[in-house]
């Protein structure tokens, strides 16, 4: 059994706990805390002073008076196994969560009405073994969710679509609508700066031609020419 068990906030406005009095509030949650991972625990007054020493103190008849009117209430339910009563909670799980259930000696309900959460715990019992995952079937599904949740084609607003026709005409990337700043970082790039047109990005620059007379203009053996016309080329450029 873990060392810890969960209270939820919202218990402190639940009217059913809210209408417990101070003994039997702590008679509840000894049982929170004594019963087995499964959430069963016996349902005698020996039981709970045994798992807690306030309860010790306290008379039997007193302590059974208790457990009856949490049955009442409805925080718990009682079933019988060979002639002995077990208190359970049917949405345990929903509350407590455990994952490695310990192996322990108390019975399960033969038929109850608890929780999908619950009865997905007590398929491993008696314990031992680490709770597997819920199966798809129980978790949420697509078709729980409204229609209009979906981002569709349809749901998206006209002018939210990126088509052609909503760009901007002077937004396409085109040499001649750059600025003279654009330009000029083009020349550095290599290109030449070309009059109104006399061509765009496409054309070479003086290093790329110095370089393709060196090369050869179709990838071919390397050009005689010598090492001082591609120096004079780039002095011009700098210029």
């Amino acid at each position: 059994m873990p060392a810890d068990r969960l209270l939820h906030a919202r218990l402190g406005h639940s009217a059913k706990v809210s209408s417990l009095s101070d003994l039997e509030y702590r008679v509840w949650t000894t049982y929170v805390l004594g019963a087995d991972d499964f959430g069963v625990m016996r349902a005698d007054a020996v039981a709970f002073q045994a798992a807690h020493d306030a309860l010790s103190r306290r008379p039997a008849r007193a302590i059974g008076t208790c457990i009856e009117r949490l049955v009442r209430v409805g925080l718990v339910a009682a079933f019988e196994h060979q002639r002995a009563r077990y208190l359970y909670q049917a949405d345990w799980q929903d509350f407590q969560r455990v994952r490695y259930p310990l192996r322990t000696m108390h019975p399960l309900p033969p038929s109850a009405a608890v929780s999908a959460k619950t009865r997905h715990l007590w398929s491993v019992h008696p314990g031992g073994v680490k709770v597997p995952a819920l199966p798809k079937s129980s978790r949420t599904t697509p078709e729980q969710f409204p229609n209009n949740s979906g981002n569709s084609l349809e749901m998206v607003p006209e002018y939210s679509r990126n088509s052609p026709e909503l760009v901007p005409q002077d937004s396409r990337t085109r040499s001649g609508s750059f600025p003279s700043r654009a330009r000029s970082h083009e020349t550095a790039n290599g290109l030449w700066p070309m009059a109104k047109g006399e061509g765009g990005a496409g054309e070479e620059g003086p290093r790329r031609q110095a370089k393709a007379s060196l090369r050869g203009r179709d990838g071919g053996a390397r050009s005689t020419e010598p090492r001082e016309a591609y120096d004079a080329v780039i002095e011009r450029a700098k210029r």
